[in-house]
């Protein structure tokens, strides 16, 4: 369903249209000046909002990222080299022998007859 606008509303723009036309044609440097100013007020509400009220939301977030990275870091973190972790390690070989695991798994043979039986 299409809602239509109350009058007033076409009324309103109808007036701005005509009141724009009007300044276009008769004073331009003025229409100018006030799309500048309006421009720059605009600019300077929207950088107040965003400063005061938006910056807390954001940097809430900032600080749970930055805790995120350092628990991160933490886990992830490299043993530290030395003259002694190097003598402990071993030579890793380029073919690493796969070893099979047995199955935790066990196949318990029943009596299939008398399942068979039971179906039928």
């Amino acid at each position: 369903m299409k809602r239509h606008q109350p009058i007033w509303m076409y009324i309103l723009f109808g007036l701005a249209v005509v009141g724009l036309v009007s300044t276009f044609l008769t004073d331009f440097n003025s229409l100018i000046r006030n799309i500048i100013i309006t421009a720059i007020t605009i600019g300077i509400i929207y950088a107040i909002v965003h400063t005061f009220f938006l910056k807390r939301h954001n940097s809430n977030e900032i600080k749970k990222y930055r805790k995120a990275v350092k628990q991160s870091k933490k886990k992830y973190a490299q043993k530290p080299t030395g003259s002694y972790a190097q003598a402990k390690k071993r030579p890793v070989s380029k073919h690493k022998k796969r070893h099979k695991k047995t199955s935790h798994l066990r196949v318990i043979d029943g009596n299939k007859d008398t399942h068979k039986k039971m179906t039928l």
